[in-house]
């Protein structure tokens, strides 16, 4: 494949969701690359070739599954896992009412703060 068609195919691979897409009927979308696939595109436009990295990136994109690159994120210039298993929601609103799923308990000697 040519560069500009593994850019192309990298863009298409993230276009389609939004911020606030969880599911879909194709599955989830790498949107956290798609910033990285536009700079790599308009570096390209713009100068006509990319550097060893970026179409390292590209390809390591085109050959992955969808929940690989949904499980990693690359960041400086390396591939790295970024899903979160354990979470801890503190001081979150409920979706319906207002009660606080868990609040923090001070001591009494934060109060006159």
């Amino acid at each position: 494949m040519t560069t500009q068609e593994l850019i192309d195919y990298c863009i298409k691979l993230c276009v389609g969701g939004n911020v606030n897409t969880r599911f879909t009927h194709r599955g989830k979308y790498p949107l956290h690359l798609r910033a990285e696939c536009d700079r790599i595109q308009r570096h390209y436009n713009q100068y006509e070739y990319i550097s060893m990295a970026d179409e390292q990136f590209l390809k390591m994109m085109f050959n992955s599954e969808r929940q690989w690159l949904m499980d990693h994120a690359y960041i400086l210039g390396q591939w790295v896992d970024w899903r979160s298993y354990k979470h801890k929601n503190y001081n979150l609103k409920r979706l319906k009412g207002s009660k606080v799923v868990k609040k923090i308990k001070r001591p009494q000697y934060y109060t006159n703060l």
